[in-house]
């Protein structure tokens, strides 16, 4: 498989332009732009693909000059000010399964890291981090940082795949310079799988576009679009229809709460496997004027402006990309219980929670705010005044910036020292 390799907005114009060898062994100059090169995983259409590059695109360019690395099945990365081209990055999922095509893509890494004459490695998914920390070490990039997103490892995860992970992780720590963690609940739980080390760490929230994010939505018309009626509740859960994001749990809340307010609808976005099991469901339970399933949806945003209230049957999940788009949007969340969830949904003042599997608490909070639209707008104030603050992409950049610069200056203390 191909991987995309993005200059964004660049001064030195060309991934692989000449660069003085001093540039990387050598103490850099002062005010010298730095050559970041980010290891990222097949990125998706829609928020996230979006939200990343804003970041990107905000920058400090006289500081920093960031190239990307991601597997995207050959295509070359679009966007303002990008120039790109294809190449082998890291293996994707599959490759695992083939040792030649892994073999392939990890020289290509090598090769990109090589010619790039990169001062910081800033890898970010699980397998991009493993390969590219590894990759970035072999070519002695000065300073190597990952972000854990989301870790993998949860209740109902297997025991070999949660074995495997913390072994790779482990692997690569010493090759790790810092570790920059998603949430407080994820670095916590890196930190207590023996993930991280000393306080070679630092919580950064993941950055959203503002303006993308509060594009207007007549949500009259869109209302209607999905057939909607009038005068009818919306209730809306967005995410893949798996395992971990329990739907179903929704469902069965819908099962109880109907009766009470059989005006209220539930939208439930997304795909996944198990999507046959949910329509199944709905229509053995006689909820098919209530419960629709919209599969995939790009415009999340605009579904989150339609509704009433937001709802998440997670178990194990932490910031929850859909959930902070609802908060950031004014909108009141029910959420089951958890560390991550926590952090920004607190009980009674940005939402409400409910204890993890319970659909009938799930289902007497969401009756709750049905009943009272002044409680729905009032948390959905509060949420929105919380998370404004945290997710501003121009934070975020800002954040990683100093980053970068911070262990550089350090780096270039430690050379001129042993000079």
């Amino acid at each position: 498989m191909q991987h995309a390799v993005a200059n964004i907005g660049g001064a030195r114009g060309h991934l692989n332009a000449p660069r003085p060898p001093s540039c990387r062994t050598g103490a850099r100059s002062a005010g010298a732009q730095a050559r970041i090169l980010h290891i990222v995983g097949a990125l998706p259409d829609g928020g996230v693909f979006v939200n990343y590059f804003a970041m990107l695109e905000r920058f400090d360019r006289a500081r920093h000059e960031v190239h990307v690395v991601s597997a995207l099945a050959g295509r070359t990365l679009a966007g303002p000010g990008m120039r790109g081209e294809t190449t082998h990055g890291v293996p994707p999922g599959g490759a695992r399964r083939c040792p030649w095509r892994q073999w392939r893509a990890r020289v290509g890494l090598m090769r990109t890291l090589r010619g790039g004459a990169y001062d910081v490695v800033h890898t970010w998914t699980p397998e991009a981090g493993y390969w590219g920390r590894l990759a970035a070490r072999r070519c002695r990039v000065p300073v190597v940082i990952h972000t854990h997103l989301e870790l993998p490892v949860r209740p109902f995860t297997p025991a070999w795949k949660h074995a495997l992970f913390v072994a790779r992780e482990h692997r690569v720590r010493s090759a790790t310079d810092w570790v920059i963690s998603s949430c407080e609940a994820v670095q916590a739980e890196a930190r207590e799988l023996g993930l991280v080390e000393g306080d070679r760490c630092q919580v950064v929230y993941p950055g959203v576009d503002y303006a993308s994010l509060d594009r207007h939505v007549d949500t009259v018309v869109l209302r209607r679009d999905l057939a909607v009626p009038d005068s009818w509740s919306m209730v809306l859960t967005a995410g893949p229809l798996d395992r971990q994001r329990a739907p179903e749990l929704l469902i069965e809340a819908m099962r109880e709460l109907v009766p009470t307010h059989p005006r209220t609808q539930l939208l439930i976005a997304g795909t996944g496997p198990r999507r046959a099991r949910l329509e199944d469901l709905i229509v053995r339970l006689g909820l098919s004027r209530h419960v629709r399933l919209l599969g995939a949806c790009l415009s999340v945003p605009a579904l989150v402006r339609a509704a009433d209230v937001f709802a998440v049957a997670s178990r194990g999940e932490d910031l929850g990309q859909a959930r902070r788009v609802a908060m950031l949007l004014g909108k009141p969340v029910v959420a089951a219980e958890g560390a991550g969830v926590s952090e920004l949904v607190h009980h009674g003042q940005t939402g409400l929670l409910y204890e993890s599997g319970k659909a009938h608490q799930l289902a007497s909070h969401l009756r709750y705010l049905l009943d009272h639209p002044t409680e729905r707008y009032r948390l959905g104030v509060n949420a929105r005044r919380l998370t404004r603050p945290l997710f501003d992409v121009s934070l975020t950049a800002s954040r990683l910036g100093e980053i970068y610069d911070r262990l550089l200056a350090r780096l270039d203390c430690r050379r001129a020292q042993r000079c």
